[in-house]
């Protein structure tokens, strides 16, 4: 039989292939990268006056509020680029969780909630308006 040494082979070979795979996939769903190999951070330059001032003048203009509850594997950004780096006007970035009730939108970094459960507790109390519950 020519077929029986290529199973003695191929069936090792599978078996391998897909161990190895396994292990791929295992590390790739719990690996945290660390954030060297993210762009420089920079710190936030956003004060609370100019929040202040801005949703004193929500009702006049239509400004859209977004909170960042989570950064992104714990980096911080410059919070001030809706205009500059996207080209969108009336739009604003805060990491102030005393906004929650104001904001329009609240982005949460999804690696981060998996291990942070007491945070998905905190938004069981969301502002009626809201479009996720």
């Amino acid at each position: 039989m020519p077929s029986a040494p290529f199973h003695r082979i191929l069936r090792p070979l599978l078996l391998g292939t897909f161990i190895l795979g396994c292990f791929v996939t295992l590390f790739l769903m719990y690996f945290k990268p660390s954030t060297s190999w993210l762009s420089g951070p920079v710190e936030s330059t956003v004060s609370t006056d100019r929040e202040k001032s801005l949703f004193s003048t929500k009702s006049d203009k239509n400004v859209t509020t977004v909170l960042i509850w989570l950064w992104p594997f714990g980096q911080t950004y410059d919070l001030g680029v809706c205009s500059s780096l996207f080209n969108i006007e009336g739009c604003f970035i805060t990491a102030d969780r005393n906004f929650y009730n104001k904001s329009d939108g609240v982005v949460i970094h999804h690696r981060d909630i998996c291990t942070d459960l007491p945070t998905c507790r905190l938004f069981s109390d969301h502002p009626s308006r809201s479009g996720y519950g």
